[in-house]
């Protein structure tokens, strides 16, 4: 066997630009990152895919989803044989994915535990966003004050990860489950000492483990403000008008943004489209996306940053701070 010798990045680029260009080279087809709506595993199935979709007259490069589901009502996709396609394996990208370990027996002392493998482990889509945890942090600086805040999404998973360690204490605490409180067949002064007993018991537990983290915390931001989740409202400006108003949040972006609506919009995020299939004028919905930054600076009148509002069904406005 040859000795194997250092050459210089130079030489490496000037071999690797002399393979590249001679006749002989076939560079080799990659697939591409997957990407969140994926592609077909089975190289060989893709190209079959393709050539089906090809045979109805569409394009493989460009088509609708629509295509693709009126194709597959009609049996469109099959095997050169004949034989139907009905399922087929997808390769996507999971983006910030929930892992969880699986247990496996252990025969020594009859119990379950954690298999320490790490192909044993499994990934899930971590699903919505529960909701947005705003805190803020004043820095004083040659005698002026900066005050910056902070967004922390919690995902729908954490968010029952925090409920599943809640109803764990209660478990252990003994607290009756929630019908009991509620029974009609009970008298009310049972109910009420039941209350009188539990009460404490269960305000201790719900303060220890709360679906929204309310303490302030310098790690996450400093001092809790408030937190926001889909269908809750605020009262501010309006980012692009400056106009007050009330806004609902319609979504949750990540890294760390709110989608809001004025109260009086119920139309769709897109726009619609008439029978012909063109776009109707003024059919979406008025939104804006708010930062951090702009939740503390598009105050209305008095108040210090946009607030968290409850509006009864008489249009009584309650203010929820720390909420």
């Amino acid at each position: 066997m040859d000795a194997v010798t250092e050459i210089t990045e130079k030489e490496a680029k000037a071999w690797a630009r002399a393979v590249v260009e001679s006749k002989g080279y076939e560079p080799m087809l990659t697939d591409p990152p997957p990407a969140k709506c994926g592609f077909v595993r089975d190289l060989a199935l893709r190209e079959r895919l393709r050539d089906c979709i090809a045979e109805a007259g569409l394009d493989p490069d460009d088509f609708k989803d629509s295509d693709v589901q009126k194709l597959a009502a009609a049996g469109k996709f099959r095997q050169a044989s004949g034989v139907p396609i009905r399922s087929f394996v997808l390769l996507r990208t999971m983006s910030e994915p929930v892992v969880i370990a699986r247990k496996t027996p252990e025969y020594a002392t009859g119990k379950m535990v954690y298999d320490p493998d790490p192909a044993s482990q499994r990934a899930y889509l971590s699903g919505n966003n529960h909701h947005i945890e705003y805190r803020a942090s004043t820095v004083i600086k040659r005698k002026k004050s900066t005050t910056t805040w902070t967004a922390t999404i919690v995902s729908a998973y954490e968010a029952s990860q925090r409920k599943l360690a809640r109803l764990r204490a209660f478990k252990a605490a003994g607290v009756p489950k929630p019908d009991v409180f509620r029974d009609g067949k009970s008298s009310k002064a049972e109910r009420a000492k039941l209350r009188q007993r539990w009460g404490p018991v269960i305000r201790a537990i719900e303060a220890e483990h709360p679906i929204v983290d309310r303490l302030d915390n310098e790690a996450l931001g400093g001092a809790f403000v408030m937190s926001l989740a889909e269908g809750e409202t605020v009262r501010m400006k309006h980012k692009d008008t400056g106009e007050p108003g009330y806004f609902v949040v319609a979504k949750l972006d990540k890294p760390a943004a709110v989608v809001l609506v004025p109260h009086w919009d119920a139309r769709a995020d897109g726009e619609r489209t008439d029978a012909e299939g063109k776009k109707v004028t003024d059919s979406a919905r008025d939104q804006f996306s708010a930062t951090a930054h702009d939740l503390r600076t598009l105050a209305v009148s008095d108040d210090p940053h946009a607030v968290k509002v409850r509006v009864s069904a008489l249009g009584k406005v309650a203010v929820l701070e720390l909420d």
